[in-house]
């Protein structure tokens, strides 16, 4: 079957008929429906494989990721009754992982059949893109909401990346429930988003707009519209470029996809997500100074009740005068 037209379904209807002694009862997976190397299939304990044909790899250069659900060895067996063949197997043991290995397969043979990647390598190199996603079992697609607010901390994380990618990482606090969305040296800054025709912002937190002991703090302000002009963007495109971009050495690759995974993104929901394409209509960087419109606790002469659990209010930037997004220089807060 045609790689691309690989689903979820596919897996429920192959027939387990078969066994290790007679042979299991795949199915080829190639481009263009023509036969190739590559195969699936279901096992007797309804366990799913993908096997790739593979006869002078050794058993030392098959690296298992030790998740739960995945497993990768390099194995023998017998496909329709034909010869026993060595494989790189990638099986799925738990089946609501279904969904996530069924886009590793079909990303692994892409890279085989498209780009002519060593099978080993793309194994490789896809697995170790899913590994930080895998964990976070099930996790629902953003709201769009939430894509924005994701979308608007990415879009600061590149900014500051162009100067010390190692260091923005380690700055962006956000994603592992941090006060603020970048935490530096001297400068807190706190990021927000709207698709708003005016600049308001909800401020979650009395304390939000309060900087940290001994830190300054700052707000960047952006507004997004909705686009399908060339020049447009949405969360999965944005996650992609920053990642070639910035984060192309193992450590940080590894690094950005366990705070994009922390930040509730999950590649399985890619489709849904290019699906909803912005362009940046406006980013105003704010320092947060006495003037600046806020509610802080140091503010109230009178403690709020400790039953009161949360607080939140909106502020309206509209004539506020800030930093243009693209004269900021970073260097100032970042460091």
């Amino acid at each position: 079957m045609n790689y691309r037209e690989l689903s979820t379904d596919t897996w429920q209807n192959l027939d387990k008929g078969g066994d290790l002694l007679r042979g299991y009862k795949s199915r080829f997976i190639g481009k263009n429906d023509t036969s190739s190397t590559l195969h699936i299939f279901k096992d007797d304990s309804d366990h799913f494989h993908f096997v790739i044909e593979a006869p002078r790899i050794r058993p030392d250069d098959v690296k298992d990721p030790q998740v739960n659900g995945l497993q990768i060895q390099l194995a023998k067996y017998r496909l329709e009754n034909g010869n026993i063949n060595q494989y790189i197997d990638l099986k799925c043991t738990v089946s609501v992982y279904l969904e996530e290995f069924t886009e590793i397969v079909r990303e692994i043979t892409e890279l085989i059949l498209e780009e002519s990647a060593h099978p080993l390598e793309a194994v490789n190199r896809i697995v170790d893109n899913w590994i930080s996603f895998w964990s976070n079992l099930r996790k629902p697609i953003l709201s769009e909401e939430k894509q924005i607010g994701l979308i608007c901390e990415l879009l600061t994380l590149d900014k500051i990346a162009h100067f010390d990618s190692k260091k923005a990482l380690s700055a962006w606090t956000g994603p592992l429930g941090d006060k603020h969305d970048f935490n530096c040296l001297d400068w807190n800054i706190e990021v927000k988003g709207t698709k708003q025709s005016e600049r308001t912002h909800e401020i979650n937190g009395i304390d939000q707009l309060k900087p940290s002991d001994k830190k300054q703090l700052a707000l960047i302000s952006l507004r997004l519209i909705n686009s399908e002009n060339d020049n447009s963007f949405n969360l999965t495109t944005l996650v992609k470029s920053i990642s070639k971009n910035h984060f192309d050495s193992s450590s940080l690759f590894t690094k950005f996809k366990e705070l994009l995974a922390s930040a509730g993104y999950n590649p399985v929901h890619e489709k849904e997500y290019v699906n909803h394409n912005y362009e940046l209509l406006e980013a105003v960087f704010y320092e947060v100074t006495k003037e600046f419109p806020k509610l802080t606790s140091d503010m109230l002469s009178i403690a709020p009740d400790n039953r009161v659990s949360s607080i939140r209010y909106t502020i309206n930037l509209e004539g506020l005068r800030g930093i243009p997004f693209h004269e900021v220089n970073w260097g100032n807060y970042f460091y």
